[in-house]
């Protein structure tokens, strides 16, 4: 599989070669000139004539005649395709042009430029993005592998574990260039090669290309949510434009947070200047944010219903450019942008208000607004029928809204009055509402996100920030957004520029280092000085501040302020611009009209206020102070003054830039080939254009002409001395002179390195020649080690062969003794004689008594064992005696407590029963005395009319007169009585007021603790959660292992069958060595038969010998001769047993040879029996010890890890039983309060219609009744709360008395393990009476044996 990357990544050096042979090309004399469609093209030089050269082109054969310094050299053809420019030997544009055309046509797309990456995007998919290639490019070396953004990745995490500093990667380029794309695959290999659980690769790199696909993973691990936040931001922060279908319209910088282990712990996502008028018009062919689209063609009938959604022609703000791109299917897409959100920790319900915001902020678009027939400019909406669409989906008042949009309310001098708006006001209005609705909706999506990753940044140690931002932009129409981010990018390049060249020549002299200053005249200060310090966003932020100011005036001022700058260009007789800017990438004209409103970026108050108090909590939040802190139109200075947009993204980007600069940045340099988005094509002016933008020719004369790498000097000591260790001498050397030894040593040349004041510094290359020498040395010096761990296991080994040899000959030798031995008399009488002694029974009795002594001791020591464990136990009994005691009496000082509080409340209970009592009484004589004086009333009001009537026809009766005015005043009188007896009254309802809010606090109180108990509870919910899916991750390694084991089970048995064939060929070859031997025991006992045979044969002839002589000497002639004839027999016999013994030796040495050759082969198959077992049981014992390990490991984070979970789903149960008595309280209380609530509200509205209505008597009498209602309703709480009372108290003395018969059945069990222990104490003391005895019986013995014996001795 690996083949198969590599396929795509690197070809063969045999296919570089255009020419077969080198002088023929020299003869050829190539060189490259210029071409308007091609860039240069390649010709051969026929003619060198002074200033002009003659040249032929090698594709049409033309010959050309252009100047001389037109003209510039070409590489051989071993340099095609070059993985590295700054390897080519003749460096200049065409050349580098023409490299990375060669490798874009061959699919390689990765061309390394000195010390950063060159990509051109391939505008189609290429297969090297997959686990084989993360697995290749995975702790390798640069120069190891062919160019690829992976390896970029992988170099910044090396040098962050490794120096222990902050990394950044920076992918720039113009739009459509490749940044977002490279972006992301940076972040599947980090999260991949630095996950927290160690996955397989192709799950990751299936995550990453699947990051949109919706897949059917629930919430899950960090770096599989990592990976899903880019689909998120995309689809609301992505659109597709005239160069590139997936543009990123905001830019943001990725932190992703390691531990000092180098594992992802967190990550964090900061943004930048989203373009939120995107949202509302578009440039011909292009589309608004891609969520728009996905919502309107991937919509269920429930979306339909529930969000209002209408078909997407009908959308005014959406409609206006190209709503179709090709290959990208929005319904699907969707799908998997809900799911993505899923993944990150989104509810269902947090994703329908996300998409319910999105349908507001295109029906908004379709207020139609239009101005009076009559009476001037006041506009008016025609239909509200959109208007009641939007307010429902935002939660807000129908009149409300359209008040607030037509006439809203200003402030003039001290009030506030309702001014009219125009249609043009109106218009601006509503896009500024859509316009802010939509960023503070992509601002609660990153918070949310973050939310998400960010989980535990506070044990970082070291980051790696990707920064991902808009591209150089030069549209037809470029406005203030494209300046911010042009201004961006020169602000990056300038980064660029400074690491590069100017920080590393600065570098250079501080360390006094002979170096010729080089001005590559990149120098983009004057640029940035022009927007920035005294130019174009300080203008434009001070005109912000006249209210009278304009975007014509602000452009006046930049020309008359400006117009001297050399960055600045006035617009030609037909260019329809205000100005133009010099930047880096080429000269831009910008449109000033409404500049002034996006910097300021103004909102409806009405409106805003009115959408901070919406019924819909999404929508509240979003219009809440949270997101105000990145919004222009909502900060506001101490003096009144407003933070601009300008000002706010200026403060961003010198943030971003200061965190740039205090990381070590790695630059990826993305290139765009075409405009039309062609795959295999390259537009050579265009691409030439970037080239010199991005100083990629620059930057590979330096690191050619410079020393790009450096190293301290305790380091280069400490890493390098290996190579040369004697040149360094013994005892302290200062390290500059330590490094100049070491480098004579090495042979380098002296134009490779320089020696700096702290550093050596090397040119390209060195360092890493210097590496591969140091792994061959380090090579050599483990194969010399495994050489000498070899030689002295195979020494040792002998050794114990000889050893072995030696006791064999030993056993052989007392063998024989004893098989002489064994026959002879005395031995035999010996061994009989042996048993009969009694000094052999005394040992055997000894031996016993011993023994039996071993045991006596066993059992004392398991007595005191038991004893120190029984007194532990009686410890830990105390303890929780103790403790008992303790939680008794803090649970009597509760129940004396609640005793207090009962008596207390029931005290209360009687005063209030008393007072209203009290007040019934009173309320008895008022309603008594109210009816007479109604009563009185009516018929005086009856007399009075009588005699009005009389006094028309007659006179009146001045008695009388004067008595019903006597009367009428005593009314008054009593009616100023029932005033007094009323403002008692009010007096008690103030009272009752009072007790009402003691106890409004004491539920407050209460919904605290259920609010902290709450917080508890879901902080042990979310801590269970993870817990579980640590061990779904712990189970899912434990099958891997399973699995592992078996395989290696089977290789096990694979080996022990090959193991069982070797030992069965072992056996054979060890039964023929046995049989041989037996044999030559055989034959040396014939052998040595025939020898003692001979001996006394040579004994008897040498006898017979002597007799014959003495017979010669006394005997006659006949006896002679036979004696002679005797001689003659015996001396054929002898002569038969030599033969017979020579054969005999004969056989017996072909015997000992055939032996020797057997012990020779079966010595080589034992060694090589030993040497395949000891390898297999090496490989068994290590494997085995490895996953004995891993399993021990993981049985034991799954045994924490279930200890964990049965700990926290214990306090889960114990908190949701108090979850539940607490909600059963509160809802109890809730009751209540919402009684009292209701009841005091009624009696404050009874309260007000008395003060209202004091002189109508008939009313005062029907309220006094019902505030006698509400009192009675109190008094029945008040007996409620008194009876919750009694129960706690009974609960508590409940309490109490389970805990005393707990304390009870403690003492009870204590008095149980008194009594063991004294079971225990009294067996112990037997114990030691019965050793004491033995021991007293074992010295009577040994004293008699010894005294037997040596009376036997005497």
């Amino acid at each position: 599989m690996t083949d198969q990357v590599l396929k795509y990544l690197r070809i063969p050096a045999s296919s570089r070669q255009g020419y077969e042979d080198s002088s023929a090309w020299a003869a050829k004399r190539l060189a490259w000139i210029p071409d308007e469609k091609e860039g240069f093209v390649l010709t051969a030089i026929k003619s060198d004539e002074g200033e002009e050269v003659t040249c032929q082109r090698e594709d049409t054969r033309e010959m050309v005649t252009v100047s001389a310094d037109d003209v510039q050299k070409a590489n051989p053809p071993k340099f095609n395709k070059v993985e590295d420019m700054a390897e080519l030997t003749v460096l200049n544009e065409a050349s580098v042009l023409f490299n990375l055309r060669d490798r874009y046509h061959a699919d390689l797309i990765y061309t390394y430029s000195g010390l950063f990456c060159v990509v051109v995007n391939p505008y189609k998919n290429i297969p090297i993005y997959n686990d084989d290639a993360i697995k290749l490019y995975k702790g390798q070396k640069r120069d190891a592998v062919p160019p690829h953004v992976f390896a970029i990745a992988d170099l910044s995490y090396r040098s962050m574990l490794q120096d222990r500093e902050d990394q950044s990667i920076l992918c720039t380029g113009e739009s459509g260039a490749g940044k977002t794309e490279n972006t992301k695959k940076v972040i599947q290999y980090l999260a991949s090669v630095a996950a927290t659980t160690r996955r397989d690769p192709d799950t990751l790199a299936m995550f990453a290309s699947d990051a949109a696909a919706g897949s059917t993973m629930g919430k899950g691990e960090l770096e599989r949510q990592l990976l899903q936040a880019n689909p998120i931001l995309e689809t609301f922060g992505n659109a597709g434009t005239i160069k590139n279908d997936n543009s990123s319209r905001f830019g943001k910088f990725i932190r992703i947070h390691f531990d000092a282990a180098g594992f992802i712990i967190g990550a964090t996502i900061d943004t930048y200047l989203l373009e939120k008028s995107r949202c509302v018009r578009q440039n011909e062919s292009e589309r608004t944010f891609h969520s728009f689209y996905q919502l309107l063609r991937g919509a269920d009938a429930k979306y339909i219903s529930e969000l209002l959604l209408e078909d997407i022609s009908k959308y005014e703000f959406i409609s206006n450019g190209d709503m179709h791109l090709h290959h990208v299917d929005d319904g699907k897409e969707f799908a998997d942008t809900n799911e993505a959100c899923r993944i990150m920790g989104m509810t269902d319900e947090q994703i329908m208000d996300v998409w319910r915001v999105v349908s507001a902020v295109m029906l908004i678009g379709n207020i139609e607004v239009s101005s009076q027939r009559r009476g001037g400019e006041q506009a008016v909406i025609k239909d509200d029928s959109v208007c009641q669409k939007v307010c429902h989906l935002l939660g807000i008042n129908v009149l409300d809204f359209t008040r607030s949009l037509l006439k809203p309310k200003v402030k003039a001098g001290h009030e506030f009055v309702h001014k009219q708006q125009t249609k043009e006001q109106v218009d601006f209005a509503k896009e500024a509402l859509a316009k802010a609705t939509y960023e503070r909706l992509f601002l609660w999506i990153v918070k949310r996100i973050n939310k998400t990753l960010d989980r535990n940044i506070r044990d970082a140690r070291t980051f790696i920030g990707i920064l991902d931002i808009a591209g150089f932009e030069i549209f037809k129409v470029n406005s203030f957004e494209q300046l911010c981010i042009n201004y961006t990018n020169e602000r990056l390049q300038q980064l660029f520029n400074s690491r590069m060249f100017q920080l590393e020549q600065d570098e250079y002299q501080k360390e006094n280092i002979d170096w010729e200053f080089i001005d590559f005249g990149l120098d983009l200060q004057p640029t940035i000085d022009l927007i920035e310090r005294k130019g174009i966003l300080p203008l434009l932020d001070d005109e912000c501040f006249f209210p009278k100011a304009t975007d014509q005036s602000f452009v006046d001022k930049v020309v008359k302020l400006l117009g001297d700058d050399e960055k600045l260009s006035k617009p030609a007789l037909r260019e329809d611009c205000d100005f133009a800017v010099v930047h880096y990438a080429g000269r831009v004209p910008y449109q000033a009209a409404g500049w002034l409103v996006k910097n300021k970026d103004p909102l409806n108050d009405n409106v805003t206020a009115l959408l901070a108090k919406s019924g819909n909590a999404f929508v509240a939040t979003l219009w809440s102070d949270m997101f105000s802190g990145s919004l222009a139109s909502a900060n506001r200075t101490r003096k009144g003054a407003f933070r601009t947009v300008g000002f706010i993204y200026k403060e961003n980007l010198n943030h971003l830039m200061d965190t740039l600069n205090h990381t070590t940045p790695h630059f990826v340099r993305c290139i765009i080939p075409n405009h039309e988005k062609k795959a295999g094509k390259i537009d050579a002016p265009l691409v030439l254009d970037q080239l010199r933008c991005n100083g990629v020719l620059e930057g590979i004369r330096i690191c050619r002409k410079g020393f790009p790498n450096r190293i301290l000097f305790q380091e280069f000591k400490q890493r390098y001395s290996i190579l040369v260790p004697e040149a360094i001498p013994r005892g302290f050397t200062d390290g500059r002179h330590a490094c100049e030894k070491m480098v004579e040593a090495l042979n380098l040349d002296a134009q490779s390195y320089r020696i700096g004041l702290t550093k050596v510094f090397f040119r390209a290359g060195i360092l890493a020649q210097l590496e591969e020498q140091r792994d061959l040395k380090l090579s050599k010096m483990i194969i010399g080690l495994q050489a000498f761990c070899r030689g002295y296991l195979a020494r040792r080994y002998h050794g114990a062969l000889l050893h072995g040899s030696n006791a064999i000959l030993v056993i052989q030798r007392n063998a024989r003794a004893y098989m002489k031995l064994r026959s002879w008399a005395w031995w035999k009488l010996f061994t009989k004689i042996k048993p009969l002694l009694k000094v052999a029974r005394g040992d055997e009795e000894l031996r016993l008594l011993r023994e039996e002594l071993e045991d006596v001791k066993q059992q004392l020591e398991r007595s005191e064992l038991a004893r120190k464990e029984a007194e532990a136990r009686i410890e830990t009994l105390e303890m929780e005696k103790k403790e008992l005691n303790q939680q008794l009496e803090a649970d009597n000082v509760a129940l004396t407590d609640a005793e207090e509080v009962r008596s207390r409340l029931v005290s209360k209970n009687n005063e209030l029963l008393e007072d209203l009592q009290y007040v019934e009484q009173q309320l008895d004589e008022q309603m008594s005395t109210t009816e007479k004086l109604l009563a009185e009333k009516k018929h005086l009001i009856e007399e009075l009319e009588d005699l009005k009537k009389d006094l028309g026809t007659a006179n009146l009766n001045e008695a009388r007169i004067s008595r019903l005015e006597e009367q009428l005043e005593t009314v008054r009188k009593q009616l100023d009585d029932q005033t007094a007896a009323n403002q008692e009254l009010e007096e008690q309802r103030k009272k009752l007021n009072k007790e009402l809010n003691d106890v409004r606090a004491d539920l407050d109180q209460a919904l605290a603790q259920k609010s902290k108990a709450q917080k508890a509870h879901k902080k042990l919910v979310s801590e269970l959660e993870d817990a579980t899916v640590e061990l779904d991750h712990s189970r899912s390694q434990i099958a891997q292992l399973t699995a592992h084991q078996r395989s290696f089970d089977k290789q096990l048995n694979d080996e022990r069958g090959r193991y069982e064939e070797l030992a069965k060929e072992r056996d054979a070859l060890q039964s023929q060595n046995r049989e041989l031997s037996t044999k030559v025991l055989t034959l040396k006992n014939e052998l040595e038969e025939a020898t003692d045979r001979c001996e006394s044969t040579e004994k008897a002839k040498k006898r017979l010998q002597d007799e014959l002589d003495d017979l010669v000497s006394s005997s006659n002639d006949a006896a002679q001769a036979e004696l002679e004839a005797a001689k003659r027999t015996l001396q054929i016999t002898v002569d038969e047993q030599k033969q017979q013994i020579i054969e005999l030796e004969d056989e017996l040495q072909l015997v000992e040879q055939a032996k020797l050759r057997l012990e020779v082969n079966m010595s080589a198959m034992e060694k090589k029996m030993k040497e395949v077992d000891q390898t297999a049981m090496e490989e068994e014992h290590k494997k085995l010890k490895q996953l004995n390990r891993q399993i021990r490991v993981l049985e034991e984070e799954l045994e924490n890890e279930r200890r964990i979970s049965s700990k926290t789903s214990a306090e889960k149960r114990k908190l949701d039983l108090e979850m539940a008595d607490l909600k059963e309280r509160l809802e109890e209380e809730q009751r209540g309060r919402t009684r009292d609530s209701r009841a005091v509200k009624k009696l404050e509205k009874r309260i007000a219609l008395l003060y209202e209505e004091r002189e109508e008597d008939s009313k005062l009498a029907e309220s006094s009744s019902q505030e006698a209602a509400k009192l009675r309703e109190k008094i029945k709480k008040l007996q409620a709360e008194l009876d919750t009372a009694e129960d706690e108290v009974t609960s508590s003395m409940a309490k109490a008395r389970r805990a005393e018969r707990e304390a009870q059945d403690m003492q009870e069990s204590l008095a149980v393990l008194q009594e063991e222990n004294t079971k225990l104490r009294s067996m112990l003391r037997r114990a030691r009476l019965r050793r004491e005895e033995l021991v007293g019986d074992t010295e009577q013995v040994l004293d008699t044996t010894l005294s037997e014996s040596v009376v036997d001795d005497e």
